[in-house]
């Protein structure tokens, strides 16, 4: 802690004044985040302000809280940039990205969803060749077929509701999505994360069977799943210019 023989006094980018307080104060409303690059401070017993960023006992806190916040802007950026699909502004689609141009998203059409949900099916159908022969194998072992049928599928079941939530949680996209361009993302543009994906992948096994209709009727291209775990199905594009 900083010597606390002198007191000073804050004012903040509003103009509002604090004080006077001792360097351990300052520090702990540092850390708080009361405290900002925005911020003055002078000694009490001057008429001199200097930015809080340059005050010795403060500027490294303020460097770390202001290099915690440029990542978190420069994430929601990179991420509004990528997936933002009404947003025409510059700067909320987070500038140019490459030398061709700016990316938006476009609803992932009908067609698309439905040739990558072929893919993610021979997927998971993989490995329902390897829990059907587990069934087969408790078959004869004398386990009831019904009983061994009814354990296979809801093993597939939780296969398919494993397979939506871990790809979609970890990569916002399946197998299926990231071969035909598809990318899944909240619907106000931020990354799904695995509630969201897990919430998406038990309205998939319910309402899966209507993707189509959905997709078809409804000018926003979302499937019901879509709706009620709020995401949306995209494809990024570029738009040139």
């Amino acid at each position: 802690m900083a010597s606390s023989s002198m007191k000073y006094m804050v004012r903040t980018a509003d103009g509002a004044e604090y004080g006077p307080v001792d360097p351990d104060a300052l520090q702990q409303w540092a850390e708080a985040g009361r405290i900002t690059a925005e911020c003055e401070v002078r000694n009490a017993m001057m008429k001199k302000w200097n930015n809080a960023a340059k005050v010795p006992f403060l500027a490294d806190i303020i460097a770390r809280q202001q290099n915690e916040l440029d990542q978190n802007q420069s994430l929601k950026a990179k991420m509004s940039g990528l997936i933002n699909p009404e947003v025409d502004d510059a700067n909320k689609l987070g500038g140019s990205l490459n030398k061709s141009g700016k990316f938006q998203y476009v609803p992932g059409t009908t067609g698309l969803r439905f040739s990558a949900w072929l893919f993610d099916m021979a997927v998971v159908g993989l490995i329902g060749v390897g829990l059907f022969q587990v069934t087969g194998i408790l078959i004869g072992a004398q386990l009831d077929p019904d009983i061994a049928y009814t354990v296979f599928t809801l093993a597939m079941l939780g296969t398919l509701c494993m397979y939506y939530a871990i790809a979609m949680g970890f990569m916002a996209q399946t197998i299926g999505h990231w071969f035909w361009g598809l990318l899944v993302v909240r619907t106000e543009g931020g990354p799904v994360l695995m509630g969201r994906a897990f919430v998406f992948s038990i309205c998939y096994v319910l309402f899966g069977w209507t993707t189509l209709f959905f997709t078809y009727c409804l000018p926003s291209k979302r499937a019901l799943q879509d709706i009620l775990s709020g995401v949306r199905v995209v494809k990024i594009t570029n738009r040139g210019g």
